[in-house]
Order: C-alpha cells, then structure tokens, then sequence
C-alpha cells in the first residue's frame, strides 16, 4: 500500500475555472440556436449555416489584411456561396430540375458532393490581383486566403450534404418518393442524426482533449503551434470522441434508426472506423487553424463568441472534419449502389 503511487492531477487555477464557466454558458447558447435550426432543417438550417459561413469569411479576411478586410469579405462571402450553392446551381439551371410538386426542397439537391473549379479560379485571380496591386499584400497573405476560404467552402458545403442526404435518400430515391408530410418526426429529428453524430464526434474531441488535459496533461504535443496542447489530452480526446460518438451511431443502428443508409448495423464497421478518424481530423483541423493564428500572431479570428473566440476558433476541427465525414459517406454510399459517377458530381 505504501509504495502505490497515485495519479497526479494539475491544480486548477480560479481563472481557468471562470474561463471553463465561459465557454460551458457559450457553448449551451450556441446548442440552443444550433439544434432547433438542425432539427427543422430545410430552409432554417441552410440560412443558419450560410450566416456561420459567412463570418468565417470575414474573420478569414481580417486575418489576412486590416486594410482590405471589407473587399476581402465581400468577395469571400460571394465565393463561399458559390462553392456551398453549386449543387442548388448545378440542378436548379438542368434540363430537367427536381421538384417535389409544387414545392422545391433544399434537400434535393445535395446527393452528393461538389467542388466548383469556377469559384476556386475566380478565388486565386482575386487574391493575386491584390497581390500585385498592393506590396502590403504578400503572396502568403494571398495563399492563406484561398486555401482557408476554399475549406470554409467545402465545409459549408458538406454539413448541407450531411443534414440532408438522409432525406435525398428517402423522398427522393427511396420507397416513400414525394411523399413527406411537413415537419415530420423523421424531418424534424431521424434524418439530422448524421450530422449530430458528426459534431458529437469532433466536440467530444475538444472537450475530452481540454478536460483530460486540464487534469493530467504533462507532454506537450506540440508547442510550436498549440503550446497549451499535451499528448495526454490528445489521445483522451479520441478515446473519449471514438467510444461515445460510436456508441451513439451504433445504438440508433441496432434500434432500426441508422444515422444514414451505409452506417447501419449490418456495416458497423464503417462506424467503428469513421468514429476512429473524426477525432484525428478534427486534431489536424485544429492545428491547421491555430497555425495561421500562429502565423498572423493572433490570439483569435475575433471575439464575437465569449470565451471562444471567434466563429473560426469554434468551429476550426470542424471545418476538416465535415469535409473528411461528407467524403466518407459519400465514397462509401458510391461504393455499395455502384454509383461512382456521382463522386465530386
């Protein structure tokens, strides 16, 4: 007994408990305006989301250069929009455009994921033009704005993809075919499952991460960018995300209420194996995000969020792993219909 050792916790100070108070009252405002506009999906979430989206543009642009941020964000937020819109653009203008009757749905559009070369090109010119026009504004400020507002992009793009794909799959290629009624239990709450699943997974990653950390962090994982971050909150942070995240898509699974159609109980290894990669993406996504903020020697993107930050410093992970989740399901969805012409459109 005298030899045991026990485990060594940090102590925690009174200004990290006020900080952890901050962000637990900001994180319960932003669930409350985040789920009801999930749930009802359709033209509430799609709004919600594209405002998100578009203060990341600006928070991007401010990062990059105090003194076109207004130009910069004006033609980040018409960008962004082209990238997320692309795939309303692409079968709105069709010879034959999906309707649902008399009533267009958001849904119908998103069977897949896609990447407008239009909008990436027009992005690249505008930051070059910059470029050459003001010596202020260097190729790397140039760089660090196409790169960022091309992932903002994909990733606007990919939680529309991931909130309405299950009901694409339904109305629109399934057995009940335009037949939905309004503000159903399945539209309000069955078919945003995979895109809570998503988020559970990465937030779980930052919480387990920052808790974990907190108490027995002693490593550092890497002090160039993220000096705070320690090897034991990294690898808490995945157990943590990796065994609630799958629990909670496996349990809808084997209840008959599968996330999507691929992560079902009959393929619970794809859900073991998504589950896995979330949390190292959403790590990567952090550092990729707190690079830049290393680069610009900022503390955050801005300060509209109490104890956050700004949009961008929620929602940093996030913005890699929507990308990485949309991709998966989507290859995996192509895989097993035998569609693979639909992959990138």
């Amino acid at each position: 007994m005298g030899n045991r050792k026990l485990v060594e916790t940090n102590e925690i100070k009174p200004e990290q408990k006020r900080s952890t108070l901050t962000r637990i009252i900001s994180a319960v405002v932003i669930i409350a305006v985040a789920l009801p506009c999930t749930f009802l999906g359709d033209y509430f979430f799609f709004a919600f989301i594209l405002i998100v989206g578009f203060l990341g543009c600006y928070e991007v642009s401010k990062c990059v250069s105090s003194k076109y941020k207004i130009l910069l964000t004006i033609c980040a937020v018409i960008l962004v929009a082209v990238i997320a819109c692309w795939p309303i653009f692409g079968k709105l203008f069709s010879s034959n455009p999906i309707y649902e009757g008399n009533v267009y749905r958001i849904y119908i559009n998103y069977d897949s994921i896609y990447l407008s070369v239009i909008a990436c090109i027009l992005i690249a010119l505008i930051g070059m033009f910059i470029v050459i026009c003001d010596t202020d504004f260097s190729v790397k400020d140039a760089c660090v704005w196409f790169l960022l507002l091309i992932l903002v992009g994909l990733a606007v793009e990919s939680i529309l993809y991931l909130r309405y794909f299950p009901q694409y799959e339904t109305y629109i290629i399934g057995e009940n075919a335009f037949e939905e009624s309004y503000f159903n239990v399945y539209d309000s709450l069955i078919s945003s499952t995979l895109v809570l699943y998503v988020f559970l997974a990465d937030y779980l990653t930052d919480a387990g991460a920052y808790f974990v950390g907190m108490l027995f962090g002693k490593n550092k994982l890497n002090v160039r960018i993220s000096p705070k971050k320690t090897w034991e909150g990294f690898i808490g942070g995945i157990v943590v995300s990796f065994v609630i995240s799958f629990l909670f898509a496996y349990i809808l699974a084997v209840c008959d209420y599968p996330v999507c159609s691929v992560l079902d109980a009959s393929h619970w290894y794809l859900i073991l194996i998504l589950s896995f990669i979330i949390p190292l993406f959403a790590t990567l996504g952090d550092f990729i995000f707190s690079s830049v903020k290393r680069t610009y020697e900022i503390k955050d993107f801005s300060h509209i969020i109490p104890g956050h930050g700004g949009v961008l410093d929620r929602i940093d992970s996030l913005c890699v792993t929507l990308v990485v989740a949309a991709l998966f399901i989507c290859i995996a969805s192509a895989i097993m219909t035998g569609s693979f012409g639909s992959i990138f459109g």
